[in-house]
Formats: structure tokens, C-alpha cells, sequence
């Protein structure tokens, strides 16, 4: 297994045309989470990845696990709770930059993952574990199985790959910051974008934040910045690319495509300029399409996209 992802995956219904969602008729029916986002990416272009999670005996919880296992995604550590539901959100697009998300999902199914995720852990010993910081988001229990997930892959010798994924309508910044700033001190990789660091550790720019993560503990970190690009730290250095110039029809998402493709770069064995072209190119292709995953690459629609760009470049 190249990687294992833990977090809650949503239902989500997305308003068909822009503007308010009270004056939306109509409603497109997907899905969306994080983790299951970035292995859908991973997937995608061929890795063996897991996702690891409980839903909801319900409709919403076997759409979500038809369209992973449609996507290659490993399910075997899924679980279905007969009496929690699956999470829901509802997004309003009132124009590309602004999108607003609203959230259902308080007792779901995932706010409560138990040992399960441990137990895919120690059965699968990926070479990558990934975490959120939605996860301990959710409850106090799940706070404490990502500080035990976290321990435990270190024990194993797992790398951990973790994104803060700050969201401010599930927890105040009081509360996250210290719980955020505990799990990235473990990381081997650290995905951050640049206003949630700013959040987390102060002001400052991407050399100075990275910095400071590697001063909590971090091994390597990778600073994004949306439309601008995103720059890599570890002791050894730094390096910075600049973003693919698309027309955005949806920004949601576009930070786990980034991640993805980062990841991806790193189970192939790429150095860290190929992560951030790889991972800067999932995040344009992600963006070019309404939706979370759906405009995600295969290998070849990713070397088509990465030549013509070079070609034009040229």
C-alpha cells in the first residue's frame, strides 16, 4: 500500500446556479472530503492507496462508497454505522472566488472512527499515512486517535503527511491552533496553505512560516498559495514554483490536488521541484471544473497538460 487516508467523507449538493443558495431551484448531487479527495488523486494516477472512514447506513453513505471503489480506491477498512448518518454539505457558488459551504454534519457516522483507523494502520503499513486537521475537528475522540494514529506511525516507521485543513465553522481558531501545531511537530511532511499557517503561527511569509514549522518539528513543509504557487522548506533548503495560469471554475479543492500531486511526485521518487510542478498542475486541472475531484488527471491527461504548458513556455 503506497498510502492510507483517514477522514470523513460528505454528501454533497452543490447549487446549480450562481448566486444565493436560497434562490437556488436545483441541486447537483457528489461528494467531498479531503482524504478522500487526495486518494481519489492518488488513484487516479496509480498509486495503491486506502481510505479509511465510517459512513452512514444510508444513501448518501453507499453513493460515497460506490463512487471511491469506482475511482480504485481501496475500501476495505470501511464501515457502515447503523445509527449515525453520513455527513452532509451544501455549497452556494455565488461567483468562482466565492464559494460558501455550509455543514451537516454533527454526529456523524466519522465524528466517532473508533480503532478502525488503527487497525487499517497496523494491517496495511503504507508507505504514507495521511491525515487533516478535520478529522480531530470532528470530536474530542477523534482528537485524540489522530494524536494516537500519529504515534503509532512513527512506531511503524510510516511517514505521515499531514494538511491542517483549518476549518473555522467546526472549531474556533482557539481550540485548533494548539491541536493543529501538536500534529504537524509530528509530521514528515507538513501541506499547509499560506493564510491557514498565518493562522496557526503568526504572520510572516512562506520561508519564515516554513521555518517555523520546522521548528515545531516538522521534516519537510510545503507551503501553498493558491493562484501564486507554492514554495517547499526542509534544513537542506527551499525552492518555489510559480501556478499554472487556468481560468478557475470551482477553487474548492484545489489544495488536496495539490497535495496529491505532491505526493505522488514523492512515491515516485522525485525530488521536491517535480512535487511542486505535479502538485501545481493537479491543483490547475482541479480548478478548471466544478467540483472537488472530478477534474483530477490520469497519468497521461497529467503529461498532456504538463507538455503543453512546457511547449508554451517555450
Amino acid at each position: 500500500m503506497n498510502l492510507l487516508a483517514v477522514g470523513e467523507t460528505l454528501a454533497a449538493l452543490i447549487a446549480a446556479e450562481r448566486g444565493p443558495l436560497e434562490a437556488a431551484a436545483s441541486f447537483r448531487k457528489a461528494i467531498a472530503g479531503s482524504e478522500s479527495n487526495l486518494a481519489t488523486g492518488l488513484a487516479r494516477l496509480g498509486h495503491a492507496v486506502a481510505w479509511t472512514s465510517r459512513l452512514g447506513d444510508d444513501p448518501f453513505g453507499r453513493l460515497i462508497s460506490r463512487t471511491l471503489r469506482g475511482e480504485g480506491v481501496d475500501l476495505r477498512y470501511l464501515e457502515f454505522d447503523p445509527e449515525r448518518p453520513t455527513g452532509l454539505m451544501v455549497r452556494e457558488i455565488r461567483s468562482p472566488q466565492d464559494v460558501r459551504v455550509h455543514y451537516y454534519r454533527k454526529g456523524s457516522a466519522a465524528s466517532c472512527l473508533g480503532e478502525l483507523p488503527l487497525r487499517a494502520l497496523r494491517e496495511t503499513r503504507p508507505q504514507w499515512l495521511f491525515l487533516s486537521g478535520i478529522t480531530p475537528a470532528l470530536s474530542p475522540e477523534n482528537a485524540s486517535l489522530s494524536r494516537r494514529l500519529c504515534a503509532e506511525a512513527k512506531e511503524l516507521g510510516v511517514s505521515l503527511a499531514f494538511d491542517p485543513n483549518l476549518r473555522r465553522k467546526l472549531w474556533p481558531l482557539d481550540l485548533a491552533a494548539p491541536v493543529l501545531r501538536e500534529l504537524a511537530g509530528w509530521a514528515d511532511l507538513v501541506l499547509v496553505g499560506l493564510d491557514e499557517g498565518r493562522q496557526l503561527l503568526g504572520e510572516g511569509s512562506a520561508l519564515e512560516l516554513g521555518e517555523r514549522f520546522l521548528e515545531l518539528g516538522a521534516g519537510e513543509v510545503v507551503l501553498k498559495d493558491g493562484a501564486r504557487g507554492a514554495t517547499a522548506l526542509t534544513a537542506a533548503g527551499s525552492w518555489s514554483l510559480a501556478a499554472f495560469p487556468v481560468e478557475a471554475q470551482d477553487t474548492i479543492g484545489a489544495g488536496d490536488a495539490f497535495d496529491a500531486g505532491y505526493l505522488s511526485a514523492r512515491l515516485d521518487g522525485l525530488p521536491i521541484p517535480a512535487g511542486l510542478e505535479r502538485g501545481c498542475a493537479l491543483g490547475a486541472l482541479a480548478v478548471s471544473v466544478v467540483g472537488d475531484w472530478e477534474g483530477l488527471p490520469s497519468r497521461r491527461e497529467l503529461q498532456a497538460f504538463l507538455e503543453g504548458h512546457l511547449e508554451a513556455g517555450r
